[in-house]
């Protein structure tokens, strides 16, 4: 398995930034999500699901650029054994299916309409729309890193996992059997035959809903108007009354 790059390192330190302000699991570079999904290359197909030692569940102590962090999982000091084989930094498996103990991020990227793209993350990780995922501590964490040149004792408040990348088209669904609430298959634009018999039932029911609901409505101002103007009629007019006759002395009424 290859190192990871000098540039890998600075995106894991990036990735580590966001947790701490507060952004993580929510910030989407669209750059880099763009880049990875043009950049990274098919390793080939992953339809076998991956069983990581329970060993690759140990969070351990390593340094991005002389800063000590924690990591989990598939890449840094784990070594092979917790990665899926012929798995690289620079590589996704197409099609594929996240290894045990794993959960699925769906990324907003440019190829999304033709191909689902999906970061795996440890399970109880979330994903920060890129290629690594993150899970924060309720309390700071006290660790020490040494190497022959270094020794480092610091406090940090979370611990990053590199992301496990996989795509596939909706028609290989079947093929990965992946099954997930933050899973989004690649949106069918093709209308269905019960959605077509749904609309054509629909549209006339609406139409002649609206129709009986226009007739009701001008009913009702008919009848206002006519009996609007029958009580003005019946209503005597104040100014066209006769005054009563004048009362004479010993006449009868």
């Amino acid at each position: 398995m290859k190192s990871p790059t000098p540039i890998h390192t600075l995106l894991r330190t990036i990735a580590l930034s966001s947790i701490f302000t507060g952004t993580f699991g929510y910030y989407y570079d669209t750059t880099y999500v763009n880049r990875i999904d043009t950049t990274k290359k098919n390793a080939g197909p992953l339809t076998t699901t991956f069983t990581p030692p329970p060993s690759c569940s140990i969070p351990r102590t390593t340094a991005v650029y002389g800063r000590p962090d924690l990591i989990q999982g598939c890449g840094g000091p784990y070594g092979d054994e917790c990665c899926p084989e012929g798995w690289r930094y620079n590589m996704y498996f197409s099609p594929g299916v996240c290894p045990v103990g794993y959960k699925t991020c769906t990324l907003p990227t440019t190829t999304q309409r033709d191909e689902t793209t999906v970061i795996c993350c440890p399970s109880g990780f979330d994903c920060n729309g890129q290629d690594y995922c993150g899970k924060t501590y309720n309390s700071a964490q006290t660790i020490t890193y040494t190497d022959p040149t270094l020794s480092v004792v610091t406090t940090v408040g979370a611990i990053t996992a590199t992301g496990i990348q996989i795509r596939f088209k909706a028609s290989e669904s079947s093929i990965v059997p992946i099954v997930t609430d933050s899973l989004i298959l690649p949106r069918d634009h093709s209308m269905s035959k019960k959605t077509k018999i749904g609309i054509g039932l629909g549209v006339p029911a609406a139409v002649v809903l609206l129709a009986f609901l226009a007739f009701f409505v001008m009913r009702r101002i008919r009848r206002s108007k006519e009996n609007g103007g029958d009580s003005s009629e019946s209503m005597p007019s104040l100014g066209q009354d006769e005054p009563p006759p004048a009362y004479e002395r010993g006449s009868k009424r």
